[in-house]
């Protein structure tokens, strides 16, 4: 399932969008991955308009540094800002939807743009605990040991050969 925004102001507002939804039960609880795959991206984007909406949700959220906010709005962190925005905006609906959610960053481990990155995201955070980062290598291993074989066709495809 994909979940868009479209940019209902209750959420994040811009027409974000997770490349990957996911909703899970972990106990009693409803939960999410929102995921966003950078697969050849150099994190170069030109950001989006600012919008209001986006410190309300980063504030409602606590989970990132106030002093680091202005560092989050440009390149090349503000996509993946935006992205964790829209995570928290779901997480935090007064709805009452879900318990919680995690925004993921999916990437090869040759993008070393992604990963030089998602390290300054993180060292923005003041909890992490709805952030987190897999590389594309490791999710597929991990998928094929747990019976998805699948995977191999995937990793065959984006990566080259399995040795």
């Amino acid at each position: 399932m994909r979940y868009l925004d479209a940019g209902d102001p209750e959420f994040s507002a811009d027409c974000s969008a997770s490349d990957v939804f996911i909703e899970y039960e972990c106990g009693s609880q409803r939960r999410f991955l929102g995921i966003e795959v950078k697969y050849f991206e150099n994190m170069k984007e030109t950001p989006a308009p600012f919008r209001q909406r986006y410190i309300e949700v980063a504030q409602a959220m606590g989970c990132f540094h106030e002093e680091r906010l202005g560092e989050l709005r440009a390149a090349p962190l503000e996509q993946l800002w935006r992205n964790h925005l829209l995570v928290g905006s779901l997480a935090i609906h007064p709805s009452g939807r879900f318990d919680g959610g995690t925004f993921v960053v999916l990437y090869p481990e040759g993008n070393r743009a992604v990963a030089l990155a998602v390290k300054r995201y993180r060292d923005c955070l003041r909890d992490d605990r709805s952030f987190s980062v897999w590389t594309l290598e490791r999710f597929l291993a991990a998928v094929r040991s747990n019976g998805g074989q699948w995977a191999t066709a995937v990793e065959v495809r984006y990566l080259g050969s399995i040795e």
